[in-house]
């Protein structure tokens, strides 16, 4: 009926997750004592009576919850886990194993109550409520996650809607009998409730928006064109005084040099003193 064609928002991870595996086991393995083994005898035997969703006086509350795990014939079953299957492990990785067995029973005992409490016209037994919760949350997590529905390609979000608005057609006007579409509307609203109240917030309102979509290439975000800031910009600010080091200059009479001069002249440069050489280095840098 329908295969996840792909979805970049889901999870890689190998194998199945640990309630999604138990129950695929869970359900199989009733289904095989119950049509194959012919456990508790007869047509099914009173036990499958007894656990299976009955109208009327033969209702026993724990029906809600035991009616799905039972499955009429091997179409039922196949179509079912097939269902889990694919839509379960992707809920399960996101919510966690607890969270998870949380929900799938939940929804499960949502959609025996809306069958029960709207149109009880026979017994019912089947996943069916519960696997449309978690096809109802596969939507909202994964809302432009891509999946074939009779060959056709669909975003999660458009599929959520197209079977509630057909189980509540076929469910109200009962034109397709034998199966329970309030059931599955059932646990479709029990696990719109359940994002509500757990994420405290409107699923799906987000998912419908053009700016959630997520770009496929890197967004290129362009400087700028004056990312310095110029000279005028800048804070203006007060030069710092400079301190100079005062300099001595010890004033040499004119006479003096003259006789430094003389000397030189007379007995060379290494009859100075080296009082005389500091007066005539002193002279030559004024």
């Amino acid at each position: 009926m329908a295969r996840i064609y792909t979805a970049q928002e889901t999870f890689q991870q190998p194998g199945l997750p640990p309630v999604t595996k138990t129950l695929l086991v869970l359900n199989v393995l009733i289904f095989v004592a119950f049509n194959l083994l012919g456990f508790a005898g007869g047509q099914k035997g009173d036990l499958y009576n007894w656990l299976s969703l009955q109208p009327g006086d033969f209702f026993r509350p724990w029906q809600l919850l035991t009616h799905a795990f039972l499955h009429g014939g091997f179409g039922h079953i196949l179509f079912n886990m097939f269902a889990l299957w694919m839509f379960g492990a992707a809920v399960e990785q996101v919510f966690g194993w607890l969270k998870f067995l949380l929900f799938y029973l939940l929804c499960a005992l949502g959609g025996g109550l809306a069958y029960w409490l709207l149109w009880p016209v026979a017994p019912a037994v089947g996943a069916s409520g519960a696997l449309y919760g978690v096809l109802t949350a596969f939507g909202l997590l994964f809302p432009d996650a891509l999946v074939f529905l009779y060959f056709v390609p669909i975003k999660g979000k458009y599929l959520v809607i197209v079977f509630f608005a057909m189980e509540l057609l076929l469910g109200v006007t009962g034109t397709q009998s034998g199966v329970a579409h309030f059931a599955h509307l059932g646990g479709l609203v029990t696990a719109y409730l359940f994002m509500a109240i757990t994420t405290r917030s409107i699923p799906g309102l987000s998912a419908f928006r053009r700016d959630r979509i997520m770009p496929t290439e890197p967004t290129l975000v362009v400087p700028p064109t004056r990312s310095v800031p110029t000279a005028d910009e800048l804070p203006r600010r007060e030069p710092e005084p400079v301190v100079e080091e005062a300099r001595i200059v010890r004033e040499t009479p004119r006479a003096e040099i003259d006789r430094i001069l003389a000397k030189i002249a007379s007995d060379g440069m290494t009859a100075l003193t080296s009082t005389e050489r500091e007066l005539l280095l002193s002279a030559t840098k004024r």
